[in-house]
This record gives structure tokens, C-alpha cells and sequence, in this order.
């Protein structure tokens, strides 16, 4: 089962410890379905700078955690991108918006048939 959340990073919570956060991500970041919280912190976002993280998990693996948050709208954008370019390729890469790190997909199986 494929399970992809998305979560905002409080305002004015900045990250100086990866494992306090990583031990603690509910102390750094909002579920985005948390529409309340959202709402109440709302005019304390920077809409030019929204940083939060997502979190993707296959059959029980953390592909991706709290670890590597980053500009989440670019974010977002990026892996719909891979995932279209998927479509016409067999691997698709991109960095991460603000940090250097590099996002790869590959199809594993590419007898099964495309879904358009």
C-alpha cells in the first residue's frame, strides 16, 4: 500500500536539530489535514517561503520522511512532473526546490500497461 501525507512546518519553528525533529516531527510540523491548527496560524505563513515535508511510505518502508522537508508547493510540483514524465520514460529525476539533494523514480516493471 502506497501512503503519501503531507505536512506544514509551524512558523517561526526552525529546525537547528534533524534528530530532535526527527524524534519529535509533531513539535516542527502540522498535517495538512489539520485544518483547524491551519487556520489559527494562517497569517503567520510566509506564502513566498512554505516550507513542510512529505511523507511517503510503501508496503510498510519510509521512502521519504521529516528529514527532507523543503519548499512543499515546489516540492509537490516536482514529484507530479516525475510522475508525468513517467509516462513517456522509464526513470525521471529532479532536485529537491532549496537543497541539494536529488529525487530519482524508476519503473520497475515496464510490461504492465500504462494508465493515462
Amino acid at each position: 500500500m502506497l501512503i503519501i501525507k503531507s505536512f506544514l512546518k509551524k512558523p517561526h519553528k526552525d529546525i537547528y536539530n534533524l534528530e530532535e525533529m526527527s524524534t519529535h516531527p509533531y513539535d516542527f510540523f502540522i498535517d495538512i489535514d489539520d485544518s483547524a491548527t491551519i487556520k489559527n496560524l494562517l497569517t503567520q505563513f510566509d506564502e513566498a517561503y512554505l516550507e513542510g515535508a512529505l511523507i511517503i511510505k510503501y508496503n510498510e518502508k519510509t521512502i521519504l520522511d521529516f528529514t527532507y522537508y523543503d519548499l512543499i508547493d515546489q516540492l509537490l510540483m516536482y514529484f507530479l512532473n516525475m510522475l508525468n514524465d513517467l509516462q513517456a520514460k522509464d526513470a525521471s529525476r529532479c532536485g529537491f526546490p532549496d537543497m541539494p539533494i536529488e529525487i530519482k523514480i524508476k519503473r520497475i516493471n515496464t510490461g504492465l500497461p500504462h494508465i493515462l
